[in-house]
């Protein structure tokens, strides 16, 4: 599923220099850390574990805010997000 999803945005029309495609796990899976090696384009992220006491939020969006919160230290120029979901 993440393979496909990954697939699917690397085809979209928008300019490689501009886009970071970031994977944040919640099931501390290693096999997309592996496959994702492409530097400064593809993030593998493992958000906090759900009851975390620094993690906002339960399953989903506590996964989401964990990374919002990873992406504005990591590449704080972003201006656009877009999020995917299996």
């Amino acid at each position: 599923m993440i393979l496909r999803t990954l697939t699917s945005v690397l085809e979209q029309d928008w300019p490689e220099d501009r886009l970071v495609i970031v994977v944040s796990d919640d099931g501390h899976d290693p096999r997309p850390a592996r496959r994702g090696s492409s530097p400064g384009r593809f993030l593998y992220y493992e958000p906090p574990p759900r009851h975390a006491p620094r993690r906002d939020g339960a399953a989903k969006s506590g996964n989401l805010n964990a990374a919002l919160e990873f992406l504005r230290g990591a590449h704080p120029e972003l201006r656009y997000i877009e999020t995917a979901r299996r």
